[in-house]
């Protein structure tokens, strides 16, 4: 293995790390969202919340894909 490769190689996980942080800060998010939106009891509000805890979990979701694709 050359350097190159160690590098991209390096580089890749590196990646792969910081996904996978960011993957559970959006299940957090998102999880959070939906405790929110179960507590509240305005329809409005609960419906953004819910939203905001899709939106998150679709990001979560990119992001796993990305790892896939990154090995």
């Amino acid at each position: 293995m050359d350097t190159n490769d160690t590098n991209t190689s390096a580089k890749a996980d590196d990646a792969i790390d910081t996904l996978n942080g960011l993957i559970e800060t959006c299940k957090d998010g998102a999880n959070g969202f939906r405790t929110a939106a179960d507590g509240i009891e305005d329809a409005n509000v609960q419906r953004l919340f819910s939203s905001y805890a899709q939106q998150r979990q679709e990001f979560a979701d990119e992001m796993k894909q990305m790892v896939t694709r990154l090995g």
